[in-house]
């Protein structure tokens, strides 16, 4: 199927999927609870998280690249 040795970018996108369905998760019962702005305030704070996350998680990974042979 394919190399499924761990690196630095299936690490970050399993994070980021993680943290997006743990989020939505927290966030639906809160808001079948009635919850409605805190089930708001913590799927936004999420999303800052995963956009924190792949920002640095962009780097790190274009740090690991292999250089170019060209």
């Amino acid at each position: 199927m394919g190399n499924r040795e761990p690196n630095p970018a299936r690490y970050f996108a399993g994070l980021i999927l993680l943290i997006g369905m743990m989020a939505s998760g927290v966030g639906a019962a809160l808001a079948v609870a009635g919850r409605h702005a805190l089930s708001v305030q913590i799927c936004a704070g999420a999303v800052v998280l995963a956009v924190l996350i792949l920002f640095f998680g962009g780097l790190i990974v274009g740090k690991n690249r292999p250089p170019d042979d060209d």
